[in-house]
C-alpha cells in the first residue's frame, strides 16, 4: 500500500458510501486507486470500478482486475479499511538534472618544507574557503535523459531541471562560473551564491582542519590544539581552549572563551584587544588592551593600552601603560613583574604579595611583604621615585 500524500488526484471514482479517487505521482508514471469509507458503511463494487478505470484509457497493470477484487473483499468485510491500490503504470523517464560543481578542494593545500616533507597541519579540510579572484563554482546543465510514458500512454520527456543561481555579495558570474571578488567562505543560500568574510569552524582546530589563515574574521567553535596556527587578519574568536598554539590577528581582536594553557610555547598576538578567561605559561601581545577574567600565571603579557587581570597575576611579567589586578603575586613569593609607562600606574585592588616588582624604566618598587590594597603604584617625575599610595 502506498500512502504518499504528495500524489495528485486525477479524477473521482466514488461509489455509494465509498470514497474512491484515482491519484498519480508527480509525473503521472504510477496510478493508484485510493479507497476509504465515506460516512455510513458502503459496499465496494470491484467490477464497476474496473470498468470505469478501463474507460479512462489507462495503461492498466495485468493484475489490476484481480487486485481490485481482493481489496473489495477485504473492504466489504471491514468497511473501515483504507487502501491505496496500484492499478496503472507507465514508464518513468530517466532524468539527469543539472548540478553545482565546486571547483575548490575541501582540503587545504599542503606545502613542502624541511627537505620536501609536508607539514600535515597545513593539510586539513578548509570547508569552501575561497580566495580573491578565484573561480570556485560552476553550474553543469542538465544532460539528455530518456523519455518515458505516463499512465495514459503519453510521452514523458527526459529533460532534467536546470540549476538557478545568481551571484550575491563578493561574487561575480561569468557564463556558468562564479568567481570571488574577495577572500572568504563561499555559501549557497536561497538560490544566491555569496562570499562572507568570516571563516567559521564549528569543531576543534586539529589535523582534520589544519592550520587556518584567512584575511577576514576566523571563528572557532571549540579548541585549538597544540602546535596548530590560526591567523585571522580581521579577528579571531575561539569558543574553547587554546593549547601550545599560535593565534594571530594583525588588524583585529583575539577572544578566547576558555583561556590558554600554553606550556611555554603558546603565542597570542593581536593588533587590537586580547580577551580571555585565563592564561598559563604563554606569551600575549596586544596593540590595545588585554583583559583576563580569572588569572595570569607565569606568562609574558604586553599591551600598548592596559592590562587588566580581574583575578590573580602570579609570576611572569605584565607590561602596559596601565596595569590593574586584583591580587599580585602569591603567598609563596613567586617573582611577579609589573612594568608600566612613564605616565602610567599599577592598581592593585586586594593584595600585593612579597616579590612583586613594579617597574618604570630603570626605576623599581619591590614589595617585601604582603600589603593590603587597594594600592596605586606610579612613577613620580618630580622626585624621580616610585610612589605607593592608598587608592
Amino acid at each position: 500500500m502506498d500512502r504518499d500524500l504528495s500524489h495528485k488526484v486525477l479524477c473521482d471514482l466514488s461509489q455509494d458510501h465509498v470514497k474512491i479517487a484515482l491519484v498519480a505521482d508527480a509525473r503521472s508514471s504510477r496510478g493508484l486507486v485510493r479507497i476509504q469509507p465515506d460516512g455510513a458503511p458502503g459496499k465496494l463494487d470491484a467490477d464497476a470500478l474496473f470498468e470505469r478505470l478501463s474507460s479512462l484509457g489507462l495503461s492498466l497493470r495485468s493484475d489490476a482486475y484481480a487486485v481490485l477484487h481482493h481489496v473489495a473483499d477485504e473492504f466489504n468485510a471491514r468497511p473501515s479499511l483504507r487502501a491505496d491500490v496500484l492499478v496503472a503504470e507507465g514508464k518513468a523517464p530517466i532524468v539527469i538534472d543539472g548540478k553545482v560543481e565546486w571547483l575548490v578542494s575541501l582540503s587545504g593545500g599542503a606545502h613542502a618544507e624541511h627537505g620536501g616533507f609536508m607539514d600535515l597541519r597545513d593539510f586539513g579540510e578548509k570547508s569552501h574557503l575561497v580566495h580573491e579572484n578565484e573561480t570556485f563554482l560552476r553550474i553543469i546543465p542538465p544532460a539528455e535523459g530518456q523519455s518515458g510514458t505516463d499512465i495514459f500512454g503519453k510521452e514523458l520527456t527526459g529533460v532534467g531541471a536546470s540549476v538557478t543561481l545568481r551571484p550575491g555579495k563578493n561574487v561575480k558570474r561569468v557564463d556558468e562560473t562564479f568567481t570571488a571578488t574577495r577572500q572568504g567562505k563561499a555559501i549557497i543560500e536561497a538560490g544566491v551564491v555569496r562570499v562572507e568574510p568570516l571563516f567559521d569552524i564549528s569543531e576543534d582546530v586539529d589535523f582534520s582542519t589544519g592550520n587556518i589563515e584567512f584575511s577576514g574574521v576566523v571563528q572557532i567553535g571549540r579548541d585549538v590544539l597544540d602546535q596548530f596556527k590560526v591567523r585571522g587578519d580581521q579577528g579571531v574568536k575561539i569558543g574553547g581552549m587554546v593549547g601550545s598554539a599560535q593565534i594571530e590577528s594583525p588588524n583585529g581582536n583575539v577572544e578566547i572563551a576558555q583561556g590558554v594553557v600554553g606550556r611555554g610555547l603558546a603565542v597570542i598576538r593581536a593588533g587590537g584587544h586580547v580577551k580571555m578567561k585565563h592564561v598559563n605559561h604563554a606569551e600575549v601581545h596586544a596593540g590595545k588592551d588585554v583583559l583576563i577574567a580569572t588569572e595570569a600565571v607565569n606568562s609574558t603579557i604586553t599591551a600598548k593600552g592596559r592590562v587588566v587581570v580581574q583575578g590573580k597575576a602570579i609570576g611572569g611579567e605584565l607590561s602596559a601603560n596601565d596595569i590593574e589586578v586584583r591580587i599580585a603575586g602569591n603567598e609563596m613569593g613567586t617573582r611577579t613583574v609589573l612594568t608600566i609607562g612613564l605616565h602610567g600606574s599599577v592598581l592593585i585592588h586586594d593584595t600585593a604579595h612579597a616579590r612583586v616588582i613594579v617597574r618604570c624604566g630603570s626605576h623599581i618598587h619591590e614589595f617585601l611583604d604582603s600589603t593590603g590594597g587597594p594600592l596605586r603604584v606610579s612613577y613620580d617625575e618630580a622626585s624621580h621615585r616610585m610612589t605607593v599610595v592608598k587608592a
